[in-house]
């Protein structure tokens, strides 16, 4: 497997690196590979600077209500003196209002104050502020009589309203930040033509504010004749400013509201996806916004050395990297580039943008731009640990969608099996875990995925109280038209083949039902009708994949095996892990007939050792009425879960493979069908376990799983009840099962392995 994480990534900033390999999607990344990452906020770093919109908003707040207060008249107080002689007498370091002045007491108070409690000078730059009758007069005076009046208040009213609105250390570069996110973007870009819609929104939430922004562009043409257009566009940044931050007080102007991303009474906070550029990420990284925030957890020698940088006289901004740094020492430099390697992934994700998604079939142009690029971009994004790659593939047809629905959700109620925690690495991912668990427990089976988009489930497990700390997955299922794909003249997706080369564990799906060189033998060979449920299922699932079931899965074996060959080379295969998932086997199973059911007897010693027990639906003693718990029915006092759970496995799949030598028992003790029988036990002897041991070499990687992950064979999607679902949950806890193995001594496992087989010895 290549090395996937963080520092890995921060590699490929050298020269002729050719990148990593996204383990979800197989695109290529790489800081010299443009276009094929986005930087967005990690979490902590988007909440920390929603607080700072937080702050900055009560800032704003606090000054339309300082405004509106000013205006209203009659709260200013008279200047004439106090006419109180005894007061004066008693008391003559009482000024007027009633505070004292010219003592050291006061003196220390008003510097406390000043400096550190009224930080943006509230006092002398706002309460002090023009009212809108002055300006009114000004706007309406001569100016050839009153033109250095006029003009002294212009200059006063430009200084405090378009520089004073964002205080550097308030607000810094995280305006522009803002003003960068897509939507916000295309909400200015329809708003700029539709200024009155725009204040009529602001005449409602801060009609103070806008009253001076507009008297400004007046007293600018009325002085200048010209209006100056960097003004005008300075003025319209506030004024977009103010509604994103304030929009949200609207109670007439909703639909407004409604375009601007917000709602009335639900404040305005930084999408969950914050994209920064590269143009935007030095200027965050060194301002007071983000290097001041001690909660994002940064080095303190990082952010001495970024205070440290000098100031370049072109952009009037601290110059990170560009060599004038404090009487040019350029091993300053060097010291923050050596910081940022081990700093940045605390503020960015680089996460992929490949698309996972396929464009929309019969696509007119107009339709590709309204496409959903955005939610179809992969997300996945390299972390301080490696990231574990698991790759589901099959044939269409083979249950896939079933297992993931099943086989996902009761592997998430049931970590606890393994000593594990589950944690999903976005909230994409928490909403598929989310709608997953919804159709489980309503019982509804998915319908068969015309588009065969292909899907990835992103998680992290953490194992308390072991030696196996955090460790990332990524399940992705590969639809089963794309797998079909690399036995047509097209060959193999680029993307399919990616994925494989850096694939740590492969589950393949190998369905007897629909696989024709097993199904024909069965059916030709059936004189009773024993095996007819099994052509009516093959039926029904051809037709739901418009005749796509015939394609032959020995055939996709042999080609996804050359093509591991091919990218990995035998060496690397060895290391490799493959589980062989054979899913529908309830209907191998009738507890009636075990001769020709062959695998009857393997349920039957999974419910002796109870692997399988009995659920809510139990429905006349039948297997149709067990399901499974995820090892939990044979849980140990002491065991780690991870041991335990690898030794249920490897049970499985030894009786697995018993009951897949039975085969030739599935027909009818006749002569004549001598043959068919020995053809069926070589086809799976040779052409399947042989082949893929070959391949693989070590037992200890391969693994044959039968499954069900409906649990009986129903014609219905509708089953009214939790399917009764039977080890499809191993599909998900034997690869992180096998992952962890780095963290097991040959001793505990084998220990693990005496206590299960004692534990549930018959």
């Amino acid at each position: 497997m290549t090395s996937n994480t963080v520092k890995d990534f921060l590699e490929t900033v050298k020269p002729g690196h050719s990148g990593i390999t996204c383990p979800a999607c197989g695109s290529i990344l790489g800081i010299r590979r443009q276009g094929t990452y986005d930087m967005i906020l990690t979490k902590k770093a988007r909440l920390e600077l929603d607080s700072s919109i937080t702050n900055y908003r009560s800032f704003l707040e606090g000054l339309e209500a300082v405004l509106e207060q000013i205006n209203i008249i009659g709260i200013k107080s008279t200047s004439v003196n106090s006419s109180y002689r005894k007061e004066k007498a008693d008391n003559p370091f009482l000024a007027e209002g009633g505070v004292y002045k010219n003592t050291q007491g006061a003196q220390a108070v008003e510097e406390y104050v000043s400096k550190n409690i009224d930080y943006f000078e509230w006092g002398q730059n706002f309460w002090s502020f023009y009212r809108r009758s002055d300006f009114e007069a000004v706007v309406a005076t001569n100016l050839d009589a009153n033109k250095d009046k006029v003009q002294k208040i212009y200059n006063r009213a430009k200084e405090i309203l378009l520089s004073g609105l964002e205080p550097r250390s308030l607000s810094g570069p995280l305006i522009d930040l803002i003003f960068e996110q897509r939507y916000v973007a295309q909400w200015m870009k329809k708003f700029y033509g539709e200024r009155a819609s725009l204040e009529a929104l602001l005449d409602e939430v801060c009609p103070n504010l806008l009253f001076y922004l507009k008297c400004i562009l007046q007293l600018d043409k009325a002085l200048n004749g010209t209006p100056d257009p960097n003004l005008a566009e300075a003025v319209l940044r506030i004024q977009f400013i103010l509604a994103l931050m304030l929009g949200h007080r609207s109670q007439q102007n909703i639909q407004v509201v409604s375009l601007i991303g917000i709602k009335t009474n639900v404040l305005f906070i930084l999408p969950r996806l914050t994209y920064v550029s590269p143009k935007l990420l030095h200027r965050l990284l060194c301002s007071e916004v983000v290097l001041g925030n001690p909660n994002l957890g940064w080095d303190s020698k990082f952010v001495q050395a970024v205070r440290q940088l000098g100031i370049n006289p072109t952009t009037n901004e601290a110059a990170l990297g560009s060599g004038a740094v404090n009487g040019n020492q350029p091993d300053v430099v060097a010291r923050i580039v050596e910081f940022l390697g081990t700093q940045i992934y605390k503020f960015v994700h680089f996460a992929c943008s490949g698309l996972v998604g396929d464009i929309p079939e019969n696509s007119t142009t107009n339709n590709l731009l309204n496409y959903d690029w955005e939610n179809d971009k992969c997300g996945w994004y390299p972390k301080p640990e490696e990231t574990h790659s698991v790759i589901l593939l099959g044939s269409p047809g083979t249950g896939k969608s079933t297992v993931m629905l099943t086989g996902f959700t009761t592997f998430y109620t049931n970590a606890a099996a393994l000593g594990a925690t589950v944690s999903f690495d976005s909230p994409d991912d928490e909403a598929r875990m989310n709608e997953l668990n919804q159709e489980y427990w309503a019982g509804r089976m998915p319908k068969p995925n015309p588009l065969g988009v292909r899907r990835s489930i992103k998680l992290s497990v953490e194992f308390p109280n072991t030696s196996f700390g955090k460790s990332h997955f990524v399940f992705t299922d590969i639809p089963g038209e794309v797998a079909a794909q690399s036995l047509t003249k097209s060959g193999s997706e680029p993307w399919v083949l990616r994925i494989l080369k850096n694939a740590e564990t492969i589950v393949f799906f190998f369905d007897l039902s629909i696989e024709p060189s097993i199904r024909e033998k069965l059916t030709k060979g059936d004189q009773d009708g024993t095996w007819k449920g099994l052509e009516d299922n093959y039926n029904r699932v051809n037709s739901s994949r418009q005749n796509a079931a015939q394609v032959s899965q020995l055939q996709l074996l042999q080609k996804l095996l050359s093509d591991l060959q091919d990218q990995k080379g035998a060496e690397h295969l060895k290391t490799t892990k493959f589980v062989c998932v054979i899913p529908k086997i309830d209907l191998f199973v009738n507890e009636d007939d075990t001769a020709r059911f062959f695998f009857t007897n393997f349920y039957e010693s999974l419910k002796q050792r109870r692997l399988l027990v009995p659920s809510r639906h139990y429905r006349n003693e039948s297997f149709a009425g067990l399901y499974s718990l995820g090892g939990t029915g044979t849980q140990i006092a002491n065991s780690r879960g991870i041991e335990l759970q690898k030794s249920i496995s490897k049970f499985i799949s030894d009786e697995a493979l018993k009951c897949l030598g039975n085969i030739g028992n599935a027909l009818e003790e006749d002569e004549e069908l001598q043959p068919l029988k020995t053809s069926l036990v070589d086809t799976i002897g040779v052409r399947l376990v042989a082949t893929v041991k070959h391949t693989f070499s070590s037992g200890d990687n391969i693994y044959f799983l039968p499954v069900s992950a409906q649990g009986e064979d129903s014609k219905s999607i509708e089953l009214g009840h939790p399917p009764n679902q039977k080890l499809s949950e191993y599909v998900f806890m034997l690869p992180i099962a096998l992952c962890a193995e780095k963290a097991v001594t040959p001793q505990s496992e084998g220990q693990a392995a005496n206590a299960f087989n004692k534990r549930t010895s018959i």
